[in-house]
């Protein structure tokens, strides 16, 4: 599979989001998400060029900064977690049973704000969630953007295996299913 350069991937972009069709929804078996998919090595470039738009039609969405702002937060519950149930440790991130803000939703919110604002979040450097016990697809399936009247962006730092399957951060094979790959 050929990569995009920064500047022709975020040309592309645009052109997906501006189309009046459902060509998204089509093409992601009726999810709401596009992969941006760049080298590991290239995710900065990517970074700086989607920057430029930012304030036009996007809103970054940057999981390194939630990353630290929920663990800032959190810190004396995830370190008991550490200590005293090490087993669960993916209730840190994403925990559906306690009513406590977790890292999964303090994203959602982030997004939600994003389309609340009628801006298109861009999701970067989503390797802060490689070890989280969550991935992209739960996001891309959640009903915050598979019912949003504008799409989601993740900027996806992967590339292609021998048997061409996209792998995220050259370690875990992609779900395609509910996005629209660019």
């Amino acid at each position: 599979m050929k990569y995009l350069n920064p500047h022709n991937a975020i040309l592309e972009l645009e052109r997906l989001v501006s189309s009046k069709d459902s060509e998204i929804k089509l093409q992601a078996n009726g999810g709401n998400s596009i992969l941006l998919v760049c080298k590991p090595s290239e995710e900065i470039n990517f970074i700086n060029e989607i920057k430029q738009f930012e304030d036009s039609k996007y809103n970054i969405v940057d999981l390194n900064l939630l990353l630290v702002e929920f663990v800032t937060k959190n810190k004396e519950d995830i370190e008991f977690y550490f200590e005293h149930l090490p087993a669960s440790l993916d209730r840190i991130f994403k925990n559906d049973l306690d009513g406590q803000q977790d890292f999964y939703h303090l994203i959602l919110d982030k997004i939600i704000k994003a389309f609340s604002n009628h801006k298109i979040p861009v999701v970067i450097n989503t390797g802060a969630i490689y070890a989280t016990h969550f991935d992209m697809l739960s996001l891309m399936e959640s009903k915050v953007i598979l019912n949003a009247m504008l799409p989601a962006v993740f900027l996806y730092p992967a590339e292609y295996n021998q048997n061409n399957q996209l792998e995220f951060l050259n370690k875990r094979i992609a779900s395609e299913y509910r996005c629209k790959i660019i």
